[in-house]
């Protein structure tokens, strides 16, 4: 590993979102450390992986008489004999806060190491196309994977997991030129010029999240358990099985049999026809739940359920084995 007189000539897909000087840890950039804080007794590292299919697994032994702690949570740091040991990993085209403090000496060792695309999933399968993309798990035991296309220009989530709806929480650096791919992204620039992107993955759904030209990041994942204790303020469903409310505040609600093969809807509005439209991934077997379900095949095997719920009703959309999906539902209000 070398530094290089000229670092910012060696950034080839973004910028890092932290301010300080760079120093290239590759001859040909890929990966760099950029140095701040106030002075020699405040220093602050933080790291920038440049690449678009390798993880940076940096690891950073500081001189015994050093006083440093982690900047993020992601840092693990161990006092050793001979020193302290930091060390973190970095995602693609990611910023990630490293260590503060004095630091007195160190040594490091940095490896680029290639990011798996083969995927091996536990429940199901996202509903898009995967060929050519990097898939990268957000959880240490998988459960939900960000899908990138080659170019890296388009962001896709997969959650896979039944019961754990995934809250997502991205923060772009300022030179990112990024649109939501979804309506159910939020995209919001912040005061220091970043864009903070954020959307919440249902079980076993496959999301569009963003696409553009992407300067760094840093992320904040959670996966939240769906409530089982449902309030209806307008009835209750005629269904019984395992409840997601479709929106924050209730209103429609997804009622799944116990055995997983009947997908209900409630609509618990008295102003709004719920407009639902479900695509299920390929592999899904599924047949109308209700005279009034409309199924049509799309050209890569995916099956299109639309059903117009009435204020009040309860109604089945589909009946069958699910296997990934997606959904665009519209609340339309009555005259």
């Amino acid at each position: 590993m070398s530094a290089t007189t000229n670092p910012e000539a060696l950034l080839k897909n973004g910028r890092p979102s932290a301010a300080g000087k760079l120093v290239a840890l590759f001859p040909n950039g890929e990966c760099f450390r950029i140095a701040g804080g106030d002075g020699d007794k405040n220093q602050e590292w933080s790291f920038y992986n440049d690449t678009r299919s390798h993880e940076m697994r940096i690891k950073y032994l500081f001189g015994p008489d050093s006083d440093i702690r982690a900047l993020s949570d992601k840092v693990t740091t161990t006092r050793k004999d001979n020193g302290i040991l930091a060390s973190v990993l970095v995602p693609p085209l990611s910023s990630v806060g490293f260590v503060k403090g004095f630091i007195n000496g160190f040594e490091s060792d940095v490896v680029a190491h290639p990011v798996t695309q083969n995927v091996t999933y536990k429940n199901a399968k996202p509903t898009i196309s995967t060929s050519g993309m990097s898939a990268r798990a957000l959880f240490p035991d998988g459960d939900a994977y960000r899908l990138t296309s080659q170019d890296g220009t388009e962001w896709y989530f997969y959650n896979d997991m039944p019961w754990y709806e995934v809250w997502l929480k991205y923060t772009f650096g300022p030179e990112s030129r990024i649109r939501a791919l979804h309506p159910g992204v939020k995209i919001s620039k912040q005061p220091n010029g970043t864009f903070l992107a954020s959307a919440t993955v249902a079980p076993l759904q496959t999301i569009s999240f963003v696409k553009g030209s992407i300067a760094g990041y840093d992320s904040d994942n959670i996966a939240h358990p769906v409530d089982k204790i449902v309030k209806y303020r307008n009835g209750e469903p005629l269904a019984r099985g395992n409840v997601f409310p479709v929106y924050p505040d209730g209103e429609l609600f997804r009622i799944i049999s116990f055995d997983g093969t009947e997908w209900n809807f409630y609509n618990d509005t008295k102003t709004h026809e719920m407009r639902v439209k479900y695509t299920f991934g390929p592999d899904s077997d599924v047949v109308a739940g209700d005279p009034n379900t409309r199924l049509s095949k799309l050209a890569n095997g995916s099956i299109v359920a639309t059903l117009a719920i009435p204020p009040g009703k309860t109604m089945c959309l589909v009946k069958g084995t699910v296997n990934g999906f997606e959904s665009d539902i519209v609340a339309q209000k009555l005259e």
